[in-house]
């Protein structure tokens, strides 16, 4: 499992909205490299990913027990409105079809207790601003990258 040694992608959640006592959805959450960082600081954690097998290793490789895991086959949890601190898609966004990613995100949005928590981690940052400004148009993928 690849960690996050130097705690930067944990510093990075950390400065825009405190992890802290959180109620977070990780969306995409793979084998889980970062679910477990996470976990260290959160109240909860529900994690997500649409492909079962890289789930259910994350399932293995994590023994939280503030840690939940839910298969969303389409990319789309089925949770109530007003549930989470924060959205975390964790290196995963890039993996919803442009055609998908407005609802996504929209559907994602209703999920928040503030509708302004989420945060993005991606890598391949240009590409994704791209996908954004083509699937959002370029004044709402500005608002949605800060």
């Amino acid at each position: 499992m690849i960690l996050d040694p130097d705690n930067k992608y944990i510093q990075a959640i950390n400065t825009h909205i405190p992890l802290p006592g959180a109620t977070i959805l990780e969306i995409g959450c793979g084998d889980g490299r970062l679910t477990r960082d996470i976990a260290r600081y959160a109240a909860k954690v529900v994690a997500t990913d649409l492909n079962l097998e890289v789930l259910e290793q994350a399932k293995k490789n994590i023994s939280a027990k503030n840690v939940d895991f839910l298969y969303t086959p389409d990319g789309t949890p089925k949770l109530l409105p007003d549930s989470f601190d924060m959205i975390i898609y964790t290196l995963s966004l890039h993996h919803i079809p442009t055609d998908k990613m407005i609802d996504n995100l929209y559907h994602s949005s209703k999920l928040l207790k503030k509708k302004e928590q989420s945060l993005l981690l991606n890598r391949g940052e240009a590409a994704l601003f791209r996908r954004l400004k083509n699937a959002l148009g370029r004044e709402a993928a500005m608002k949605a990258w800060k």
